[in-house]
């Protein structure tokens, strides 16, 4: 009975399998016809997609050929003029403004120009004491040039009180003004040694350390040797060739200028050479650069020669020679030296001529802090650069100038000596913390010390309202803040 039992169970269990197998087989066909239904209304769509892609590429090429008929395929057209200059100019600038303050305590009356000193040599774009300063909203714009492109313009334009004083030194003060630093066109030439960089207009002399931009530097002034016997820029023409050797890099340059001064318009028809040599190694860098021409005596009417004294003449040969020598002596603290000669070989008997050393160090505390000292020292013979009170006046007792190099006026060429022994010693010795706010914006502090002794005569060089004697001090001690904002 038993066997029945299991035998019958058997059965049922079987015929449940083949039913349930049937109706999973007609599940499974039902879902294959859909599927193929829906692989075939997607491949409908598909194609009819792709017809409408086919005849839209026909219409853009149909445009495309309209356009090129009608000449306007340049992708220049469409963009504004201004869009695309912009687009291959490179834009630099800052704005920096300062506070002075002398320990000479000049009169309120004094103020102005009482940093630079009787001859007002010193000081150069920091003349006024005990006041605050806007000194320089700096824009500048390069297109630069590269073997892709070799045509292309360098522009700097300064407005504020450095705009005032540099195209005429230290004398004018107060105020503000536009200053063209440097306005020439470049070009990279293709020549048998290599390419040659020409450049022609107004540009920043190649001589010294230091600088107009007063980011390039890592004091608030400049040295005296700056100040003193170094120029600021030229009009002319400077040819550069850079060349790479095996252990260092080299720059060698030539040019022609109006005059050791900016000279525009030129005083004469002679012309200034300008010899300039550069050198890189991993740590060590030095340029030199000769300046070399006839220059002449631009405030006539002083008394003498009408020979020497005359615009146009040219009978006065200049020599300058400046040596810089750089030096990163680790990570943290970097180095320089900038020694400058210059002299003038007079037919008029007096050979005035200075040289000067400055010696500075900058130390990186931290990424953002640092601190820079420097001792400089220049040694004027015969009246040359500046004026110590003998030679301020003439034999007649009327006081005179005679031409500026750089930053400082030359003395007027005598024929009978007088001058011989008014030699003047000028020492200064600066020290300047500077401190990086955020990526754009540092803060300077800085404190500077000048001493002045002149030969056969008084060494009241400094003013000094204390005893009620204007110019009554052989010293001077200054302490100023910068903030400079770059963008």
């Amino acid at each position: 009975m038993r066997s029945v039992s299991r035998a019958f169970a058997l059965a049922c269990t079987m015929a449940f399998a083949v039913t349930q197998g049937a109706f999973a087989d007609e599940d499974v066909a039902a879902q294959l016809r859909a599927l193929q239904e829906r692989m075939q209304q997607l491949e409908d769509r598909l194609e009819a997609t792709s017809d409408q892609l086919e005849a839209a590429n026909e219409r853009v090429a149909e445009q495309q050929e309209v356009i090129e008929r009608a000449g306007l395929d340049d992708p220049a057209i469409g963009t504004s003029g201004l869009m695309g200059f912009l687009s291959d100019v490179q834009i630099t600038g800052h704005v920096s403004t300062s506070y002075w303050y002398n320990f000479n305590d000049p009169d309120n009356n004094n103020l102005t120009g009482a940093n630079t000193g009787l001859t007002g040599s010193l000081y150069t774009f920091n003349p006024d004491a005990n006041q605050f300063s806007f000194d320089q909203l700096w824009f500048g714009l390069e297109r630069p040039v590269s073997p892709e492109h070799r045509a292309g313009f360098r522009a700097d334009v300064v407005y504020g009180k450095v705009a005032r004083l540099a195209p005429l030194g230290n004398t004018a003060f107060g105020g503000n003004n536009l200053y063209i630093g440097q306005a020439y066109v470049q070009y990279l030439a293709e020549t048998p040694i290599g390419d040659v960089q020409f450049l022609a207009g107004k540009f920043f002399t190649p001589v010294g350390q230091e600088v107009v931009d007063t980011t390039q530097n890592w004091f608030i002034t400049r040295s005296n040797v700056w100040a003193m016997l170094q120029a600021i820029d030229h009009v002319g023409v400077l040819a550069l060739h850079e060349r790479d050797f095996d252990t260092w890099k080299g720059t060698f340059g030539v040019g022609v200028v109006n005059g050791v001064a900016v000279d525009q318009p030129d005083v004469n028809d002679a012309k200034t050479l300008l010899f300039h040599f550069a050198a890189e190694w991993d740590a060590f860098a030095m340029k030199a650069t000769l300046i070399q021409g006839k220059e002449t005596v631009p405030f006539p009417g002083s008394g003498f020669d009408a020979s020497l004294d005359r615009i146009g003449n040219e009978s006065q040969e200049f020599t300058g020679i400046d040596v810089v020598l750089n030096w990163q002596v680790n990570d943290k603290l970097a180095t320089y030296l900038d020694a400058n000669f210059n002299r003038y070989d007079a037919t008029g008997g007096a050979d005035p001529k200075a040289w000067g050393v400055a010696v500075a160090g900058r130390y990186a505390i931290t990424d953002r802090l640092g601190a820079a000292v420097r001792a400089d020292y220049v040694k004027s013979d015969q009246c040359y650069p500046t004026f110590p009170v003998a030679c301020t006046i003439d034999s007649f007792g009327a006081a005179f100038q005679g031409p500026r190099v750089g930053n400082a006026f030359h003395p007027t060429i005598l024929g009978n000596g007088v001058f011989d022994d008014a030699d003047t010693n000028f020492w200064s010795l600066t020290g300047t913390v500077d401190y990086l706010v955020t990526d754009h914006l540092k803060i300077r502090g800085e404190a500077r010390w000048d001493k002045v002794n002149v030969d056969t005569f008084s060494d009241d060089y400094f003013i000094s309202d204390g005893d009620r004697v204007l110019f009554g001090a052989d010293d001077q001690a200054t302490i100023g803040v910068e903030a400079i904002y770059q963008f």
